[in-house]
């Protein structure tokens, strides 16, 4: 039994007495052990054999401490079939968290030769079932509080993700504390491998129970609860009498015999067994309409039957961990009621029961808890168990370290968030806008999709009828720039919906130059007119733009881009870099130039600008030096460079900023072209030609291709074409420095490389379609990433810093495309959902130290 198999009270391990002799009534119950069946189960001694059903053998048991226990054993045929196993050891974790006013105390779970077994507390006194036999029927009084338990029980059973799913009779134990329900979970365990209607007593089962492919859920233990409440006032089954396929028949297609359940219990119990289960009360209507019915007297003598039936319920644990949550209170004020009808003194709530341990953890002690749990997370040898470990460690006190190890002890459905399959076709390519869109294309079409979806999705944000080879957002989101296979520039406005044919323009015979930062100017360069190759600017807030009225020109020039701060933009024109103010969007626009930078030798090859848009950096292509000038100049001035860098190697692919303008690192790029496996960085600004670096980052093996900066700046990340990441310090002064970590295994090379906001991640994205995310505080060769989400091999991966984290996107082996969601908050949040996940004292208490259990999904 899940819930109570009879058993002793002290977890095996414990500090304990020894215990008394077995009891008089539990040797009466027990008959002598079979020469077949087992002497020691685990650390428990078996003296005798309790019963026998569907699940397996309950034996009466001693414990390491000598008390008694219940000890029950899968049969052999149960113990083959992998998904009863699976669903037996969900259930014992599920059981584990119900409150233990209401049930056996579980105390233990394994296997034995290959067969599952469970250790509760042994409950010395009669079922049900029993009681009415050798008594009969109950008493007004007394069937009010076995009804108010039991639906007490189902409450408590409910709130933990659990369904009973066989409540009868004999699964009602009247112990001396109170009537405690048995067996919920076993039921379960059957209910996944063979037709459940034949594994457990058909004469309590819910219609949807018995007939085939109907979801079980709550409603069927609210069902059954109106079976046995109705029993138990008549000693009659509700449907009569016969054998099993009688009961079924009846249960599905007649109404109840509730002649002599009392009033007002038998309205409640007509509504409880109504034959839809969308129309029976949940457990906790169905308890608040008992005590609101419960007018009787407190009960003072104990006359006529047991004094097991004079208390409803075991006084448990109180929920220490806060005020009771919104809504809760007239369930407070219902208890209160109960307690004074019965008198009994009743201490657990109903809803959001969690046991808070000894005390509450204090806010100072958090740090030191949750640093255990994690490296109790770090240890453990089962994933469900190291999740459990790591969510409760977050929960505790979310620090970078939880959150990584949160992170890294998520199951790849975990992590999922939803699948995206486009109705045009297998998608081609796919990459994340600015403001966190996806977008997804084919040699047909181009989609937008929303991130925010989750499960499997289908119907796009929109959809526009032009395929796309490449693409580019503007920095707000708003616009989309594609190219095609004709090579033409359309420009689509992102906020349109569904089935969008008209762009907002389309260019012909031009590039694609830059989006301003607001995301309301277009650049474009090339033959856009006959004859004319020059620079030009558009005005895309609005509407479909006038393809054949710019809204200024740059003749002869090529764009460079606009400044970070949206003040100005470059052009470039020969051997001189031009800077612009930029204009204004009104009908008498016009071009100011606001300095001409010159001092380079040869034909300028790109400029990038700072993120402060205080400097601005340009090369020559095939050359070995750097140009640098400030762009806080006066008016149409003509100005040379602040200073100069020499490589040393004629080859230029790219020049990043530090994220304070202070630093920039230059590379000479991928390739067999590539002679330079270095990164060098210079300290800006400075004055005069400087003959060489102030730091050469040197370890691969290859080209670099990438680098990028932590947003901080406290570290840089290079990839390779040796296939390897590696992290470095640009603090560093050391000309010949070693990388800070090293990361392995990125088969094919690199096509995305991304830190986290917060700096703690490190995401790569590779030529094999895959995603992995890195620690960044490792140190060393690490050939194991903290997460590894799969995709398909020459596809893209998609990674996007976010605020909360990093939005990433691989390709799957359908043609679709699946997004990942890697923010450890909202993980956390939805696996508080599942009980199943929830560590629960006995496991806190093996990973840390001397600080009382914290609730991992109560208050926090």
């Amino acid at each position: 039994m899940l819930g109570p198999l009879p058993g002793g009270s002290s977890p095996a391990g414990s500090e304990s007495t020894p215990g008394p002799p077995p009891s008089a009534g539990a040797l009466s119950k027990a008959r002598p052990l079979d020469a077949a069946d087992p002497v020691v189960v685990g650390q428990y001694r078996l003296v005798g054999v309790l019963g026998e059903g569907g699940f397996g053998r309950v034996f009466l048991g001693r414990s390491p401490e000598d008390r008694q226990v219940a000890v029950k054993v899968a049969k052999t045929e149960r113990a083959a079939d992998p998904e009863f196993r699976r669903m037996f050891h969900r259930e014992v974790r599920l059981a584990r968290l119900v409150p233990q006013f209401c049930t056996a105390v579980v105390l233990d779970s394994g296997e034995e030769g290959g067969r599952p077994y469970l250790v509760t507390e042994f409950v010395d006194g009669p079922t049900l079932r029993d009681h009415i036999r050798d008594h009969g029927p109950l008493t007004s009084a007394r069937l009010t509080r076995v009804a108010v338990a039991i639906a007490n029980a189902l409450v408590a059973i409910h709130g933990v993700g659990m369904v009973h799913r066989d409540l009868k009779p004999g699964n009602v134990l009247l112990s001396p504390d109170g009537p405690l329900v048995i067996d919920f979970g076993i039921a379960a365990a059957l209910g996944g491998t063979a037709r459940f209607a034949d594994q457990v007593t058909p004469g309590f089962l819910a219609p949807e129970q018995v007939e085939w492919n109907q979801p079980v859920g709550p409603p069927a233990d609210v069902f059954a609860w109106g079976a046995v409440v109705a029993y138990a006032a008549t000693g009659q089954h509700p449907y009569g009498t016969g054998g099993p396929e009688a009961f079924l028949f009846r249960v599905v297609h007649e109404e109840p015999d509730l002649t002599g359940v009392p009033d007002p219990l038998r309205a409640i119990v007509a509504d409880a067994m109504r034959r839809d289960p969308a129309a029976r009360p949940t457990a906790a209507a169905l308890h608040d309409r008992l005590i609101e019915a419960t007018t009787a007297p407190a009960v003072t003598g104990r006359s006529g039957d047991p004094a097991t039936l004079d208390a409803v319920v075991r006084p448990g644990p109180v929920n220490s961990g806060g005020p009771p949550a919104k809504g809760r209170g007239r369930r407070w004020a219902v208890l209160a009621l109960v307690a004074a009808v019965i008198g009994v003194a009743v201490l657990v709530p109903l809803a959001g029961w969690w046991p808070a341990g000894d005390r509450t953890l204090a806010t100072e002690e958090r740090p030191s808890a949750a640093h255990q749990l994690v490296v109790a997370a770090r240890r453990a040898e089962d994933p469900e168990l190291a999740f459990r470990l790591a969510l409760a460690a977050y929960r505790t006190d979310p620090s970078r370290e939880a959150a990584l190890s949160l992170l890294a002890a998520a199951d790849r459905s975990d992590l999922t968030a939803a699948t995206l399959t486009s109705r045009t076709g297998a998608i081609d390519t796919f990459g994340f806008s600015p403001d966190g869109q996806l977008l997804t294309a084919d040699k047909d079409s181009t989609e937008l999709w929303d991130t925010s979806v989750r499960g499997a999705a289908d119907t796009s944000l929109a959809t526009f009828a032009a395929g796309t080879y490449s693409w580019t957002f503007s920095p707000d989101g708003s616009r989309l720039v594609t190219t095609g296979p004709t090579g033409a520039l359309r420009l689509w406005d992102t906020s349109r919906r569904a089935a969008v044919t008209n762009s907002l323009a389309t260019f012909d015979e031009t590039n694609f130059g830059g989006f301003s930062p607001d995301g309301a100017l277009l650049a474009t360069d090339g033959d856009r007119f006959p004859g004319e190759r020059a620079v030009h600017l558009w005005d895309i807030s609005v509407g479909p733009v006038a393809t054949d009225r710019p809204l200024a020109t740059v003749a002869d020039s090529r764009f460079g881009g606009f400044s970070p701060d949206g003040s100005m933009f470059a052009t470039i024109k020969d051997d001189t870099v031009e800077l612009w103010d930029t204009p204004a969007r009104d009908a008498d626009a016009s071009l100011r130039l606001r300095a001409s930078l010159v001092g380079v030798p040869d034909l300028v090859g790109g400029v990038v600008f700072s993120p402060d848009s205080s400097l601005i950096v340009a090369h020559i292509n095939g050359e070995d030096t750097v140009w640098v000038w400030s762009t806080r100049v006066s008016a149409g001035v003509t100005t040379s460079p602040l200073t100069s860098f020499t490589s040393g190697l004629p080859i230029f692919y790219d020049a990043v900023f530090s994220p304070d303008s202070s630093l920039v690192a230059v590379i000479s790029g991928p390739g067999p072209q590539s002679l330079d496996r270095a990164v060098r960085l210079w300290d800006l600004p400075t004055r005069g030609r400087t003959a060489g670096p102030h730091a050469n980052l040197i370890g691969h093996a290859e080209g670099v291709g990438g680098v990028v900066f932590s947003p901080d700046g406290t570290l840089i990340a290079t990839a390779g074409e040796d296939d390897v990441v590696m992290l470095w310090d640009p603090a560093t002064r050391d000309t010949n420095d070693s990388p800070l970590a090293t990361f392995t295994g990125h088969p094919g090379g690199f096509t995305d490389l991304a830190f986290s906001s917060d700096g703690a991640l490190l995401a790569t994205a590779g030529a094999d379609g895959a995603i992995r995310l890195w620690d960044t505080s490792a140190q060393g060769t690490q050939s194991v990433p903290l997460v590894a989400l799969p995709g398909r091999a020459s596809e893209d991966a998609a990674v996007l810093p976010t605020s909360d984290g990093l939005l990433t996107a691989t390709a799957a082996d359908n043609g679709a495309v699946v997004l990942w969601d890697l923010d450890p908050a909202r993980l956390a949040e939805r696996s508080c959902g599942d009980p199943i996940r929830w560590l629960d004292e006995r496991e806190w208490r093996e990973a840390v130290r001397d600080l009382p259990y914290q609730p991992p999904c109560g208050s926090s």
